[in-house]
């Protein structure tokens, strides 16, 4: 799943990716989608969700991971 999120991010295309509630599809976008954008891999990401209210939840776990990167002591 993680071959055909990036995939898609990357070089877009027609194809779904379907998997079972709770499989971790978003986490994964979320996930992807930060690291691309960060490194200038592309230079924006559309975001979609369900409802509205599912999209700025994932909106603020994006902004919220890039602000606790900030903290990183390694």
């Amino acid at each position: 799943m993680i071959d055909a999120i990036a995939r898609a991010m990357l070089f877009g295309g027609d194809q779904s990716i379907a998997a079972s509630r709770g499989e971790g599809k978003t986490t994964l976008f979320e996930t992807l989608l930060t690291k691309y954008v960060l490194q200038g891999t592309i230079g924006f990401g559309v975001l979609f969700a369900s409802t509205g209210a599912k999209a700025k939840d994932s909106l603020k776990n994006i902004k919220d991971a890039i602000e606790d990167s900030g903290d990183y002591q390694g």
